[in-house]
């Protein structure tokens, strides 16, 4: 796995890019947690089975994570940190919907985890983006 920056925008800053991501071959969150997103974009290279798992980070109102999956044979699973949700959906669930091959996704955190409110993060079906 290697992480770089990638310049965006004009002036508008960079976000992290992380490649050559492994899902996990435990099809839960406890399984997504052991391959952590970053804010940014992120590209998972291998899935050995459909719905194999990866986790976003802790919800923080505002962040951006795009996942794209590059594996052309199977689908990923995307689950929230612990204590948060996709879509206003069920604690620690994953997303409804599983990101086919060669395809991606954006998740827009709108709500931050506090210790009393889980976080909430809303998906955005996109084209697969380019890493």
């Amino acid at each position: 796995m290697s992480l770089n920056t990638n310049s965006v925008g004009r002036g508008a800053g960079s976000a992290p890019v992380q490649t050559g991501i492994t899902a996990s071959t435990t099809a839960s969150q406890a399984g997504g947690l052991t391959v952590p997103l970053l804010a940014g974009v992120n590209n998972v290279t291998v899935s050995v089975a459909n719905d194999d798992a990866v986790a976003l980070p802790k919800a923080v109102q505002g962040a951006v994570v795009i996942v794209k999956n590059s594996d052309a044979a199977h689908d990923i699973e995307v689950y929230p940190f612990t204590g948060d949700k996709v879509n206003g959906g069920t604690l620690n669930a994953a997303d409804t919907t599983a990101i086919g091959q060669t395809t991606g996704r954006m998740y827009v955190c709108v709500t931050s985890q506090t210790s009393s409110t889980a976080g909430d993060w809303i998906s955005l079906g996109m084209p697969a983006p380019a890493v």
